[in-house]
Order: C-alpha cells, then structure tokens, then sequence
C-alpha cells in the first residue's frame, strides 16, 4: 500500500520534471526565446562594464567638425584629401591603414591618380567594399586594387532581428569581411574559418560609443595630431558623423555606434583570439535539464513554499553563474533553462497542492468532527524507548495524511523555540494524541523511582493533557510486545489511559501493521474510537465514585494482525477492532482526582504550563 502511493507521487513529480524539460528543450531547439535571449547578452555587457581597449588601434573618423574645418558638405570630401592623409598616416609609421569608406567610380582624374598613388606608397592599404554573387565593388576608382598594393574586403555585417550588430561575418558573400582581412594583414596569418561557426562570430565590445580613442580626420590631416598617436598602430579611417548614416545600435549602448567602431571591436576580437563564445549545445541542453527537474526532485523531500524558495536561490544562483561565465567569455543560455525551472516550480507546487488536497480529505474523511486542527497527530514517546516506531509512524501518516498533519518534538520544533509554548500549542491545536508504549515506558531512573511518578516528566505531562482534552482522542498504541500497562501501574493522573483501547503493533510485523494501521484511521477508525468513548464521558458526568480501575485484561486491544483489508470501521467492525467496552473510560477529567490533587494531595502542575523534564 505505501510503496504504491510512493510510486503514484513519484510518477506524478516524474511526469512534471519530464514535461518541464520536454518543453524548455522544445523552445531551445524552436529558437522561441532567441529575441529574449538576445537581451539578456545586452544586460550582460552592461553588468561587465567597459573595458579598456588591449589592442593598439586608432580611429580617424570624418566628423561634423572635419566638414566645418574644410567648409565642405558632409560626401563632398575630395579624394586628394584622402590621399593626403594616407600619406601622413604612412609617414607617421602606422602598422595599417584600413579604409573604412568604399572609393566606388570614377571621379576627378587627378584626384583619383592622388588616391591610386598614396595607396602604392603605403601598401598594403586595407579598402573597403561591398560584394555580391557576381563578385565585389572594384575599389579604388575601379582600379585593379592588387596592382596598388591594397587589399579589398567586405563590409558586410549581420543585424540581429532586433537590428542589433552583436555579430561579426567571417565571408558576407564572396570575399572576406573587413576586420578578418584587417587582421590577417597584422598577424600576417591567415584566419581560420572554423573561429566562425556558421559563418558567425560575436563581437566582444570593449565598451560603448567613444571606448576606443578617435580623432578628427581634420586634426589628423592638419598635424594637429602628433605622430605618436599613429606609430605602430592600427589605423581605421571611417564616417563618424551621424549625418553620414554609418552608425548602428550595438549591445553596449544604446546610443548608436559609428561603423569603424563597429569595426574596431570585431578585429580586436579576432586579434585576442576570440574571447567571446557560444557554449558548447550540450551544455545548454544539460542546464535546462537540470533547472527543470530540480523542482520535482526537491518536492519529494521538501514542502512547496521551501521548494519555491530553493528554486528562487537556484535562479539567482544561476543568473550569477552565467554572468560570472560571460565575463570569462562563455555565453551560456538564460531564458531556456530559466522556463524549464519556472516549469518544474510550477508544476511540482502543483503536484503537491493537488496531493495536500487528497491528504486533507483522507484527514476529513478519516477524523470527521474532530477537524479541523491545526494539527491532526500529535505523537508522545520516550526517545530512549520508542524512537524508531515513532520515526517510523511520523513518516507513515506524513506520506498518507501530509507532513503538516503530525507533530513530534524533534521532528517539528524548530531551533531556538521554547519546548513548553510549543508543545502546548500542539497538544491543544492537535485532534489525536497517539501515546507509544515501549519496554522503558515505565522504566526508573538512576535514584529507583519511575520516571512517570516526576511530575515534571514531559511524556507524563504530555499523555495528561491529552487526556484533558474533551475534544481529541488520547490512543495508546504498543510496541515491541509490550501489554498495556495496569491502572494500578500507574499515577493517578494517567490511570484513565488504562481504560482506552490500545492499538498493539508487534515487532515481527511492525511494518505490515503500521501500514494496517494507517489504513484503518483512513477508513474512519479514530471516528470509531471517539464514539465508543462518547458514551463512557456522558456516563461520568452523573456517575458515583468511581469503582476501581479494570485491569489490563478487561481493557480489549486492537491487534492488526489479520487485518481485513477491505473493511471500514464506522460500518460493521471487523473482529480485531474495537470490541469490547471499557467499564469507565475518560476523555478527561480523572475522578478520582476531582478537586485538582495528585497522589500526595498536592495540586497537580498545569501540563500545559509545567517546564519540561528529562
């Protein structure tokens, strides 16, 4: 029976974990999050920060001020200009000049024979242009660029579908992009196209708009600009001015970034070797996988609101991991295996509502009027004597009625927490006090006196208030072939205990009939008890003196052995349940102590207020 609902809350938790992993494996593989994912790296590159530029590369761009220091419309800069600062460039030892600017057709003759020369001078010059199926853009002036030394590439570069340039391309069309050729030229090696699966490769921006340092194409021309600033660099020229419509949104910012800037980030990429990568596929697919699944497997174990606050930690913990791998240059993916969680969060809190709601109407079903209570078991037992039954009861009606439903001291009371407060709410919010009787229940002490004689005792205290109480049932359940103790065994207090029937769990069967007996309260047994003491309390509300306690024999017991499966207790009773009335049970009060004493004469210690013995 209990390995049978263990499996159905496996497999219902098992059919979650599945179905969480299943569908955070279906949008990894549909691409359904990528616009999502997408902002995530942005907010990444935000959480690194700005880093200093670690390659030597100088941008000279054609900026507002350029136009207005040689009072030209903006794309009315004459070639010879160009030329002139080639030349300067060249002078001034730059490593390599790249053109960020297409020298597309013809213009004035003398002007492109200035350019055309420059570049011979300075070979080799790095131009650029744009290319089709049919081929490339002759640049410069439709020349043949190989007779002059220069070196043609692409500009092309890819837009995410949000218009985000987080890409580099390694050949857009026909020939190969500029910051691959720009970088071949400076290593003088060639660029391994594997470094760009599927022709793609991030681009690890150093910073936003303005990280790596320009200059004005004016001031560059002019000398302003000291030739320092360009010796053994890598000098990119290109339009910064925003009017020239060369500029495009990128992941650092969102002020939009001029090209050669764009530029300047993909090859100091590929010069530090690639440092921003996609993660292996597999490991992706392995963290939604766990993400998904960790929820169920923690719901075995745990209550919903502490799973909910694990998966929160976990989702943190991995949001901090994959920042932490970013800024080591690993992109992990977020949204997939962050969906899976929320998934099997979700799912697991909703197996478990779904099996509290079953549990909660076991409980109905099996203690009728006397729900609701906070708490439906408590269980009194001596560690020292009966603290695997006891373990091993708190387990069973916490599988079949849920964890919240029983109360043991160890088991529930939180550190820090005072013992009588809390015993004392559950003993009173509680509809069933279950009282394990083992060999060492009436067992002395050191000094020869029985432990249930000391007042102060906390089983004594315990299995009293139990007794007090109107509206619960007090049921002895013996273990380990112990009989039920005589009255006369013991104090006066605790002498109605020995007119309850006791439920008896051998040791040669324990869990065979632990199981029977948690079936049996499901199928209304504790309702049976209650009834057949109803009638023993009404009596001794008018009842004389009463006589002296029965015996242990005339008490009847509930064995379980036998247990008829199939039987319900609030109908026709089988032959092992409770058969048999007590001469004189009592819910409650005990009258032979009326007036409050004890044995002594002594008033008896509120048990509910009384400190709590060892």
């Amino acid at each position: 029976m209990r390995t049978t609902r263990l499996s159905a809350r496996l497999i219902l938790l098992g059919i979650v974990a599945l179905l969480a992993g299943a569908a955070g494996l279906a949008v990894h593989a549909t691409g359904a999050f990528d616009s999502l994912e997408l902002k995530t790296i942005d907010a990444r590159f935000h959480i690194r920060g700005a880093e200093k530029p670690r390659q030597p590369i100088v941008i000279v761009g054609l900026d507002q001020s350029t136009f207005g220091a040689l009072n030209l419309f903006p794309g009315a800069l004459p070639r010879r200009l160009h030329a002139r600062l080639i030349d300067r460039l060249h002078r001034d030892g730059a490593k390599l000049i790249a053109y960020d600017i297409q020298f597309v057709g013809r213009r004035d003759p003398a002007d492109d024979n200035a350019l055309a020369k420059a570049i011979s001078a300075a070979r080799p010059v790095l131009l650029a242009t744009s290319d089709t199926n049919n081929g490339y853009l002759p640049v410069p002036a439709g020349r043949n660029p190989r007779s002059l030394g220069a070196v043609v590439a692409s500009t092309g570069a890819p837009a995410d579908s949000d218009g985000i340039y987080r890409h580099m391309l390694y050949e857009p069309v026909v020939i190969k992009s500029f910051p691959v050729r720009a970088a071949e030229l400076v290593t003088g090696r060639p660029v391994a196209a594997s470094n760009f699966p599927d022709n793609e490769a991030w681009v690890d921006y150093a910073g936003p708009p303005g990280t790596f340092r320009t200059v004005s194409f004016s001031a560059a021309l002019s000398g302003a600009v000291p030739a320092r600033e360009f010796r053994g660099k890598i000098v990119i020229v290109g339009d910064t001015a925003p009017i020239l419509g060369d500029i495009a949104p990128t992941p650092e910012s969102s002020t939009p970034m001029a090209g050669p800037e764009i530029q300047a980030n993909a090859l100091e990429t590929i010069l530090d070797g690639f440092p921003l990568r996609s993660a292996p596929g597999w490991l992706n697919v392995l963290l939604i996988v766990v993400l998904a699944i960790v929820a169920p497997l923690l719901a075995l174990r745990l209550p919903s609101l502490f799973v909910l606050g694990a998966a929160l930690v976990l989702a943190v913990l991995f949001l901090i991991g994959v920042q932490l791998a970013f800024n080591s240059g690993s992109i992990l993916s977020v949204v997939d295996p962050l969906f899976g969680l929320v998934l099997g969060t979700g799912g697991a809190i909703a197996a478990d509502a779904l099996v509290e709601r079953r549990q909660r109407k076991r409980l109905e079903e099996a203690l009728g009027r006397l729900l609701p209570k906070p708490t439906a078991f408590f269980i009194s037992y001596r560690r020292d004597d009966t603290r695997w039954p006891a373990n091993s009861l708190r387990a069973a009606l916490a599988e079949r009625f849920g964890p919240a439903s029983v109360f043991m001291d160890t088991a529930t009371i939180a550190p820090g927490q005072e013992w009588p407060t809390r015993i004392e709410q559950a003993i009173r919010g509680c509809s069933v006090v279950l009282v394990l009787i083992g060999p060492r229940w009436l067992e002395r002490d050191s000094s020869g006196r029985r432990r249930l004689d000391d007042p102060a005792d906390w089983v004594r205290l315990e299995v009293e208030a139990g007794l007090r109480r109107g509206d619960a049932a007090t049921v002895p359940v013996l273990v380990e072939g112990i009989t039920m103790p005589d009255a006369s065994e013991l104090p006066d207090v605790l002498k109605p205990l020995a007119r309850r029937h006791a439920i008896v769990l051998s040791a040669e069967r324990y869990a065979q009939e632990l199981d029977e007996f948690v079936d049996a309260i499901e199928r209304g047994l504790i309702q049976d008890y209650v009834s057949r003491q109803a009638p023993a309390a009404d009596e001794m509300a008018t009842a004389a003196p009463e006589p002296a306690a029965p015996s242990a024999a005339a008490v009847p017991s509930i064995r379980l052995a036998g247990l008829p499966r199939q039987a319900h207790l609030s109908a026709q009773p089988p032959a092992w349940a409770l058969t048999g009335t007590p001469s004189r049970p009592a819910p409650g009060d005990d009258p032979d102590h009326a007036d409050g004493s004890d044995d002594s004469g002594q008033p008896r210690p509120d048990p509910l207020r009384a400190p709590r013995g060892e």
